[in-house]
């Protein structure tokens, strides 16, 4: 009967152990993953405002004060 008792008690930690290495590796995962979203997040907020920058030099490049002077300029060589 000692055996069984002492079998079991070991049995429970062993399954406890084997829980908390598990929540561990979870945990440690999650910050990692927020590290990466970080990281994520201000690349996407630099492409954001390059695609902004590059939007408004299109505007500038097609507004037609400028297409009309690029046609007179190509026009006249």
């Amino acid at each position: 009967m000692g055996k069984i008792r002492v079998l079991s008690l070991l049995l429970f930690m062993l399954v406890v152990g084997i829980y908390s290495l598990v929540r561990i590796h979870h945990r440690v995962q999650t910050i990692l993953l927020g590290y990466e979203i970080g990281k994520l997040k201000e690349h996407e907020s630099q492409l954001l405002k390059k695609q902004s920058l590059l939007t408004m030099d299109l505007a500038k490049l097609t507004n037609k004060q400028n297409l009309a002077k690029r046609i007179n300029i190509a026009g006249k060589e």
